[in-house]
């Protein structure tokens, strides 16, 4: 991956996780919680793992700051692929916040898992209104949740094509039949 941009912040580990940990109401001018989230990418220790989870767990407070800053460390975690971090990811699932289950899915199929429980809470998300289907299919494709190939299926003629042709190839994949 093209690491040019790694420390456009230059925050060091210590500097990101005080920022994050820090509520919103209590920033300095210039600190955002959301660039410490996504700056704690570079530093894949157990401390910057955990204030992120912690990120991710501060569901009391419901501005739209703090929306956005635990859809992004939810997103960090999948690209730490921090496996510690997937019972507080699979606890984002059941909100009602599509992007929070959106990035919530994506980290999931990051981190991979081949725990039956959560991919069928995964696979659930395709009986909720306003998800991202695609998202949601190509995920269950790349952890090769079989079980979930009837769900996908009924969206093999959806009228939103990348949907329909995630569907599509996750049927052929779980089907091993190309034709």
């Amino acid at each position: 991956m093209d690491k040019r941009f790694n420390n456009l912040f230059n925050l060091t580990e210590d500097e990101a996780i005080a920022i994050l940990d820090t509520p919103q109401a209590q920033l300095k001018e210039g600190d955002s919680r959301y660039i410490a989230a996504s700056h704690l990418i570079n530093f894949s220790t157990e401390r910057s793992i955990q204030s992120l989870m912690q990120a991710v767990e501060a569901k009391d407070d419901t501005s739209l700051d703090n929306r956005i800053v635990r859809r992004k460390s939810v997103e960090s975690l999948g690209k730490l692929q921090a496996a510690q971090a997937l019972p507080v990811i699979r606890g984002c699932l059941p909100e009602a916040d599509p992007l929070m289950v959106e990035n919530a899915v994506w980290a999931i199929g990051e981190i991979g898992t081949t725990d039956a429980a959560i991919l069928d809470e995964v696979a659930h998300q395709l009986d909720r209104d306003g998800q991202n289907y695609r998202v949601v299919i190509h995920t269950l494709a790349k952890l090769n949740h079989q079980s979930a190939m009837d769900k996908i299926r009924s969206f093999v003629e959806a009228e939103d094509e990348p949907v329909a042709s995630a569907a599509i190839s996750a049927v052929c994949r779980f089907a091993d039949d190309y034709a």
